[in-house]
């Protein structure tokens, strides 16, 4: 590429878009190189709004089920996971094009691509154009944390990405960790009524005593649930917590 950034950001996900935009307000050359072929990064793609979305649906499905006979209002709602789906990608979709549009709006030039820092001020996109920048700016977010000696095949055994496209209301599911997108899966599985159980994960016992507070106030509203130790990154040890 011919073209010489002031700044190039990697990644575009709620830090690197509004970094991105901001840069550009302040009167820089902005690029911004993503792999996805959307805008948002896990947020907006795979995390907290896909999730979001269901969360409100699978709520205001239980609101009809369970809560609006106390109100006076008779309903008998039924479940429809393909339109609710497909209410999901309209909200990713919505928010993902309002970047694009920002984007455009603020002169800030999208590269399409993985990149890879060659040295100071190079920038290489998929192996081949190297852009040259006078600032890197690495936004590159977060990706799905595996479980020692654990397959996930995105079938059976799904992470947060999977759990955002199952086909069918499984009937029975356990979640481990308790991170915002564990206790969201949960609460909108729970909602469509299918039998839970919340596992939660620590990979460093020293952690324990952090989240004892947390767990405490999570017995309150999650039954049943149970701790998993791991030493030394696998699964060795467990420990019963009971709900208070």
């Amino acid at each position: 590429m011919a073209d010489t950034f002031d700044v190039t950001i990697i990644g575009t996900g709620p830090a690197g878009y509004v970094c991105a935009i901001r840069a550009a307000q302040l009167g820089m050359k902005v690029a911004v190189v993503e792999k996805r072929a959307t805008h948002g990064g896990t947020c907006l793609n795979i995390g907290c709004i896909p999730s979001k979305a269901l969360l409100h649906a699978s709520e205001l499905f239980g609101e009809a089920k369970h809560s609006f006979a106390k109100m006076g209002i008779g309903v008998t709602p039924s479940l429809d996971l393909v339109q609710m789906m497909k209410f999901k990608q309209e909200a990713i979709d919505g928010n993902t094009k309002g970047i694009d549009f920002l984007f455009k709006k603020n002169k800030i030039t999208p590269i399409r691509g993985t990149a890879k820092i060659l040295g100071p001020g190079k920038v290489q996109v998929d192996g081949k154009d190297i852009v040259e920048t006078k600032a890197i700016i690495i936004a590159t977010g977060s990706d799905v944390a595996g479980l020692k000696g654990v397959e996930i095949d995105e079938k059976q055994i799904v992470s947060s990405t999977g759990a955002l496209t199952l086909e069918k209301v499984p009937e029975t599911l356990v979640v481990t960790r308790f991170d915002p997108s564990g206790l969201s899966i949960r609460r909108r599985r729970e909602q469509l009524r299918s039998t839970l159980r919340l596992q939660l994960a620590f990979f460093r016992p020293s952690t324990w005593g952090s989240y004892y507070g947390i767990l405490k106030t999570l017995g309150r509203f999650v039954i049943p649930y149970s701790v998993i130790v791991a030493i030394k990154g696998a699964l060795s040890r467990r420990a019963r917590v009971e709900a208070i």
